[in-house]
Order: structure tokens, then sequence, then C-alpha cells
């Protein structure tokens, strides 16, 4: 029997992976992501802590990408080997297992260095989904940013046209 981390590793080494991460709001952005890749038919299979009505469960099996709400509190998440890493935000909520901030930040800067494409302090929705609360907000910007790079074929920043995959972070000071 295989533990939760290795379970997430190996699905994520079969194929293509967008993990989402983050002390808080992970599993929305997530949820957004799989209903929005399944409503335009690319067939996602996801893994999202809480269920989700609109994808009718809280994991699913599909052929395009695994979309994973990650888990920091037991490292789970930095694990995923993730295309594309999806941060919403760090913050030092398990003191059992971090011993710093500066520690789990470290962590997230290992994992995300390990990805192709980041999504971090992406701007938060300005207004086009009516949702209140800045965490909301940010959590839906992050979500709104993602499936850009899970274009099929090779990722295409936007306003530029195709070229070969690079790796590329999108984050906002």
């Amino acid at each position: 029997v295989s533990g939760r981390g290795e379970c997430v590793r190996g699905l994520g080494a079969a194929g293509r992976s967008a993990g989402m991460a983050g002390t808080d709001g992970r599993g929305t952005p997530a949820a957004l992501i799989a209903f929005a890749r399944r409503g335009t038919g690319h067939d996602p299979a996801w893994l999202i802590g809480a269920p989700v009505p609109q994808l009718g469960s809280n994991a699913g099996f599909g052929g395009g990408y695994l979309v994973v709400e990650g888990d920091e509190s037991d490292r789970t998440v930095f694990s995923l080997p993730a295309e594309i890493a999806v941060v919403t935000n760090v913050e030092l909520d398990h003191h059992s297992e971090f011993s710093s901030a500066s520690e789990l930040e470290s962590e997230f800067e290992q994992w995300t260095n390990t990805a192709k494409h980041v999504v971090r302090d992406a701007p938060p929705d300005p207004g086009a989904l009516t949702l209140p609360g800045e965490y909301n907000r940010q959590n839906a910007g992050a979500a709104l940013n993602a499936p850009e790079l899970a274009r099929d074929g090779a990722p295409v920043p936007v306003g530029e046209p195709p070229r070969a995959p690079r790796k590329r972070r999108r984050r906002v000071t």
C-alpha cells in the first residue's frame, strides 16, 4: 500500500499535471481549473480535497491534465512533479512540520523551480467574477492565469505568437 505522497507523485509523473498549492485557497482554483478544462472538452483528471458538486466528485479520471490540490501540511505537494505550479499564498500554518517560515518558503521555491510554468502572486480577479473577499479574488486570479499555460500543445503566453516552450513565471510584485 502506498502513501498519499507516493500516489500523487506516481499519478503526476504519468502525464501532464497542474498542482495548486498554498496555505489557503487551493481547492477553489483547482476546482475552477478542472471544471473549466472539462467544460471546454479537455478531459482533465482531478484530485481535490473537498467535494466539488459541479464535477460530481472530488476526484475524477480523464486523459488530459491532472489537476491536483496539493497539501504542504505533510509535504505531499512537494513530491508532485507539476508541469504547472500554482501557489496561492505561503504562510507558516503547520508549526509541527516546518521549523520556520523561511523553511516553508524554501520548500515552495524548490518545488516551483521544478515546474515548467509557475503562477504565483497572480493579480486578483478584477471583477469579471463577482467574488466577495480579497482571498477569493486572489484565488480566482490564480485560477484564471493557470489555464492559459495548460493549452494543448506548446504553452502560448498571452498576447505573444507561439514559440518553443520555456520556463515561465507569472509573478506580480
